[in-house]
């Protein structure tokens, strides 16, 4: 599990009510290091302010980030904010991109 190398965030556009929910009755903490939603820290995945606050928050230079979404308007803006960002197609890709950074060797 990339988790054990990695800080692995999970950075979700719900209410907090819904992310609420979704957390407990999806068991969620066990995959991700942290959970941040965007109703709670006042910025969402639409606004590139939100991936920059991300790398405050974490204390990272937005470049050590790896942002990974399945809707291409939020990677554009986090690539906007620096960061590096892969658009999730399927599991293949994902791995053979993930593999291209050096994440993953399998």
């Amino acid at each position: 599990s990339l988790k054990f190398y990695y800080k692995v965030i999970a950075f979700t556009n719900e209410i907090k009510e819904a992310a609420e929910f979704r957390i407990e009755n999806f068991k969620l903490k066990e995959y991700f290091s942290e959970i941040l939603v965007s109703s709670v820290i006042g910025y969402d995945k639409y606004n590139k302010d939100a991936f920059e606050y991300l790398a405050k928050y974490l204390e990272v230079s937005p470049s050590d980030i790896i942002f990974i979404d399945n809707v291409e308007e939020y990677t554009n803006k986090a690539k906007e904010a620096g960061l590096n960002s892969i658009l999730y197609k399927n599991l293949v890709q994902l791995k053979e991109e993930l593999k291209n950074l050096n994440i993953i060797n399998y």
